[in-house]
């Protein structure tokens, strides 16, 4: 009988583990290791993301504090008054 469905891509065929062996039914104990294996895979991309936001954010946060000390000093300038400055060493 044939599979009217095709593989999908990058997903072993049917009766097919990931190692590509052929066996007309892979055993529970076969499917359950394969997904044992996929877990543990999931798992550590997911510790790796996290590590990668916590980066993230320390950064976002660090420049974020350096944008408002750089706002403060900008509206300091702008509060400064223009006479007050002594004129051109060119004068």
């Amino acid at each position: 009988m044939e599979n009217p469905r095709p593989a999908e891509e990058g997903s072993p065929a049917p009766g097919t583990l990931s190692s590509g062996v052929n066996s007309p039914e892979p055993t529970a104990e076969a499917r359950l290791t394969e997904l044992e294996g996929r877990y543990l895979e999931l798992e550590r991309l997911v510790d790796q993301l996290n590590e990668v936001l916590v980066e993230h954010t320390e950064l976002l946060t660090g420049l974020q504090r350096e944008n408002a000390d750089l706002k403060e000093l900008v509206q300091g300038l702008d509060k400064q008054d223009p006479q007050s400055e002594p004129p051109p060493p060119h004068y």
